[in-house]
């Protein structure tokens, strides 16, 4: 399945909502997305529709992550995507360095779900 990736502003929030498959071939578009939202104070990054992650989409995730934190002036919140996304997660044991949650949050980035 092709990649896609669907940007909302609203807020301060920037929501983006992925779906398809997310390896290197759809890393410049996410990573372009990533770096256009930098300037929000919240950016929900929803992997509900997501098919499949590769590494690449694992490392662009934390690198937001990162510099979200070094900034402190923005948070990286993660919409959990299905069970085979998530299971990448858990394989690398990457998954305490990102704050999940259960759904988009709501106004001004408060959470929707639990993380």
């Amino acid at each position: 399945m092709h990649f896609q990736l669907v940007s909302s502003y609203t807020d301060g929030t920037a929501h983006l909502r992925l779906s398809g498959e997310l390896d290197m071939d759809a890393a410049g578009q996410f990573d372009a997305a990533l770096m256009q939202a930098e300037t929000y104070e919240v950016v929900v990054v929803d992997l509900r529709d997501l098919e499949f992650m590769d590494s690449t989409g694992l490392n662009l995730l934390l690198e937001a992550d990162r510099q979200a934190r070094a900034r402190g002036s923005c948070r990286l919140l993660v919409v959990r995507g299905n069970p085979a996304v998530q299971r990448l997660f858990e394989l690398t044991q990457l998954g305490d360095r990102l704050t999940f949650v259960d759904d988009p949050p709501g106004p001004k980035g408060a959470p929707g779900g639990t993380g």
